[in-house]
């Protein structure tokens, strides 16, 4: 049996979700490093992270802004 590569998997994730997601209602950001790589724009944004403690953490920090 072969192996996947975590670099592979990753590859293979990012192209299906941006293959089935389409962009005319949302602006899509996959796993941003960093909250000011999103621009503060009246579109909506759809925001997938890696995990739920990342984007509560993220969130957060944010919402003090």
């Amino acid at each position: 049996m072969e192996s996947i590569n975590d670099e592979k998997l990753k590859a293979e994730e990012k192209d299906l979700i941006t293959n089935n997601l389409k962009k005319e209602h949302f602006e899509i950001f996959l796993w941003p490093g960093n909250f000011k790589d999103i621009p503060d724009t009246k579109m909506l944004k759809l925001i997938l992270q890696k995990s739920q403690k990342e984007e509560k953490t993220r969130m957060a920090t944010y919402r003090r802004r």
